[in-house]
Order: structure tokens, then C-alpha cells, then sequence
């Protein structure tokens, strides 16, 4: 498919998930030990994104398929940030004991 794909001059965009472990592990492992070259905070009615993206183009597809291919490796995490409860004593009418 990658060779019809360069033939027709497109370009392809493989999204590799955890039911590709034979893809998806060397993807992860490349990334692993360096740190993001993009990071994106960004904070909206109580939730914080962060996102990160790793980018490496030219990377060999396989030692079978020589054609180069670029990686992308992208997280999102998302903090929901919580505002206090008030707490009232005594009783609500209506209520009994």
C-alpha cells in the first residue's frame, strides 16, 4: 500500500495503537528516553490539558522496505481541577432526626 501511496504522490497517515504491539512497541521505545519537542498547557473551565508530541522524520520503514517514513508520538493528559465543597451544619427543614 505505501508504494501505491508514492506513486499517486500522496502521503499516508498510520495511526499505531496497542493492537499493532509489533509496530507499536519500537514506536514507544524510540521516544522513551528523550523528551518532548513540543509541550502545551492550556487551562479551561477547571480542566488543565497537557500535551506533548515527539517528532522524528527519515526513520528507515524496516530493514526490508527502506523508504523513509516520519514518527509522531502524541499524549494528552487531562487534570479536572476540582473546586471545594461548602459545608453547612445544623439542619434542613423538612428534615427530621
Amino acid at each position: 500500500m505505501l508504494q501505491c501511496a508514492a506513486k499517486q504522490g500522496w502521503d499516508l497517515v498510520i495511526s499505531l495503537k496497542r493492537n499493532l504491539p509489533e509496530l507499536h512497541a519500537p514506536a514507544v521505545r524510540l521516544f522513551a528516553h528523550r523528551l518532548p519537542d513540543v509541550e502545551v498547557t492550556e487551562t479551561m473551565r477547571g480542566k488543565t490539558y497537557r500535551g506533548q508530541i515527539w517528532d522524528t522524520p527519515g526513520l528507515p520503514l524496516s530493514t526490508a522496505d527502506p523508504q523513509l517514513v516520519r514518527v509522531v508520538r502524541s499524549e494528552e493528559q487531562l487534570t479536572q481541577n476540582h473546586y471545594p465543597k461548602f459545608v453547612t451544619t445544623g439542619t434542613k427543614p423538612g428534615l427530621s432526626h
